[in-house]
C-alpha cells in the first residue's frame, strides 16, 4: 500500500508522525488484539475504532503482516510541532523525526519571515545535512503565508464585523508608523501629582494617554483614508503617541508555495483534478508574484533560497509579507494575547531570529 502525504504546520507534524506510525504497521481488522498495544510508536494505527481517544490499553488489532506500506511523496509546509507546551522541541509521544528511507521523496517549504517563539521550525536536516531524497526550500513570508490561511486583500474592506474582531479585523494588517507626538510635560505632571497627592486634574498618566488616543484617532483615521486609502490607529506607550496606518497584505505568496508543491508532486507521479484545483485569489491577480513564480518554477528542487527572491520582496514585500508578531514590535500595540501567542524570538544581537529544531 503506497501513500502520498501532505501537511501544513501542526498538520505537517502529524503527517510526519503518521509516516512513522504507518511504517510501524497497519491494523489487521480480522485479528483482534487480546492484550495491550506493543507498538513502540504511540499513538499508532492499531487502536480500536470505537474509543473516544487513543489508548494503548484499549482493545485493538494486531499488525497486518500481509500488507506492506510505502510512501511515494511527503509534502510538508513549514512543520511546527509545539505539542503540549509550545515553543520547544519536546513533542511528547509524537515522533516527528523522519528517516531517509521513509519515502521516495520528502519536500519541505519553509517560511523565511516567521520568528514567533511558539512557531519553531522542525527542519528536515540532521546535523545540518539532508539525505539525498530530502529537499528543503526557503520561501518569503510568515508561517501562514507559506502554508495558506490569510484572507485575500479585498476582504480588508469588509465592515460590520462583531466588535471583538475590530473594524475590520486588524490582526492581519501590518502597522506602519507614520509619526509620533510627545506629551512628556503632561504625562510627568500627572505622574508627580498622583505620586504626591493621589490625585491629578489630568487623571492618571495612563488615562491621560488613553484619552488622547481617543481624541486623536478619528481625525487620524480620516487622514489615512484620504491620503493612503488605509485605516489609521493611534496608540500610546508611556508619554508618547504613535500614529500608524494599517497596511493591507494580500495572500499571493501562498500561491508560490502551493504551485511549487504541486509541481514537485506531479513530478513524483501524483495526478491532480485540475477542475477542483484552486490557487489563492491574490496570486492570480498580482503580476509581480506571477512573474516571480515564472522564474522560480524552473529552479532545481532544493535550490530556492532568499537569494532567489529577495529583490522582489524588497520591492513588493510590504504587500506580500504578513507580520503576525507585528504588535510586539510596534510600541503601544502589544496585548497579553500577543505576548503569549505572537512574541518573537531574538538572537544575542537582539535581532529577530526563528528557532529551528533538528530532524533528530
Amino acid at each position: 500500500m503506497e501513500f502520498d502525504v501532505f501537511g501544513f504546520s501542526r498538520g505537517a507534524a502529524l503527517a510526519r508522525h503518521f509516516v512513522n506510525a504507518a511504517l510501524a504497521g497497519l491494523p489487521d481488522y480480522t485479528r483482534r488484539r487480546v492484550d495491550s498495544n506493543h507498538c513502540e510508536i504511540v499513538p499508532n494505527l492499531l487502536g480500536t475504532e470505537t474509543a473516544d481517544y487513543f489508548n494503548a490499553f484499549n482493545d485493538g488489532y494486531e499488525i497486518d503482516q500481509t500488507r506492506q506500506v510505502s510512501f511515494r511523496f511527503v509534502g510538508l509546509f513549514d512543520t511546527v510541532g509545539s505539542f503540549y507546551l509550545p515553543g520547544n522541541d519536546d513533542e511528547g509521544n509524537f515522533i516527528l523525526s523522519l528517516k531517509p528511507d521513509c519515502a521516495q521523496k520528502v519536500v519541505q517549504l519553509c517560511a523565511h519571515h516567521e520568528y514567533r517563539k511558539n512557531f519553531p521550525l522542525i527542519t528536515l536536516k540532521t546535523h545540518g545535512l539532508l539525505p539525498d531524497n530530502f529537499y528543503e526550500e526557503i520561501f518569503p513570508g510568515a508561517h501562514s503565508d507559506v502554508g495558506g490561511g490569510y484572507s485575500p486583500e479585498h476582504q480588508y474592506d469588509k465592515q460590520g464585523l462583531p466588535s471583538r474582531y475590530g473594524m475590520p479585523v486588524d490582526s492581519t494588517f501590518n502597522r506602519e508608523l507614520v509619526k509620533t507626538e510627545s506629551y512628556d510635560a503632561e504625562y510627568y505632571q500627572a505622574e508627580i501629582e498622583w505620586n504626591k497627592f493621589g490625585y491629578s486634574s489630568l487623571g492618571t498618566p495612563q488615562s491621560l494617554m488613553a484619552d488622547l488616543c481617543r481624541e486623536k484617532e478619528p481625525a487620524w483615521s480620516e487622514h489615512c483614508l484620504s491620503k493612503y486609502g488605509q485605516y489609521g490607529i493611534v496608540k500610546a506607550d508611556g508619554p508618547r503617541l504613535y500614529f500608524y496606518r494599517l497596511q493591507a497584505v494580500n495572500n499571493a505568496v501562498a500561491g508560490l508555495t502551493q504551485e511549487r508543491m504541486k509541481q514537485q508532486a506531479e513530478l513524483a507521479g501524483i495526478e491532480w483534478n485540475e477542475v477542483d484545483y484552486i490557487t489563492p485569489e491574490d496570486f492570480n491577480k498580482d503580476p509581480h508574484i506571477l512573474k516571480l513564480w515564472d522564474r522560480l518554477k524552473d529552479l532545481p528542487l532544493g535550490t530556492i533560497t532568499p537569494a532567489n527572491w529577495i529583490t522582489e520582496v524588497n520591492q513588493h514585500g510590504y504587500q506580500w509579507i504578513h507580520r503576525p508578531h507585528d504588535a510586539m514590535i510596534n510600541p503601544g500595540c502589544d496585548t497579553a494575547y500577543d505576548y503569549f501567542v505572537n512574541n518573537p524570538t531574538r538572537n544575542r544581537n537582539d535581532e529577530l531570529e526563528r528557532n529551528v529544531f533538528s530532524n533528530g
